[in-house]
């Protein structure tokens, strides 16, 4: 997702390639957003937020992963130096 911030309106061009991005579709909250979002500045000092997946939720679809161990330069069981 990428939001783009501006200081003009945007025109119908760019907000037909805005929308031709596609969405991103969170099963987990069955709701699709859009890949682009195009905020002008006016919008944004009025209060427009954008629109994206809860914050609190960020941390559930990703696992942390284990850190690796061994000497500066190795890489574990890839056995690259």
């Amino acid at each position: 997702m990428g939001v783009l911030l501006t200081l003009e309106e945007p025109t119908k061009p760019i907000l037909k390639e805005a929308l031709d991005a596609g969405y991103y579709h969170l099963s987990i909250w069955n709701k699709g957003y859009n890949r682009i979002q195009i905020i002008t500045i006016e919008e944004l000092l009025k209060g427009k937020m954008v629109d994206m997946p809860p914050q609190t939720q960020t941390k559930v679809t990703y696992a942390k992963a284990p850190k690796v161990k061994g000497k500066e330069g190795q890489h574990g069981r890839l056995g690259v130096k």
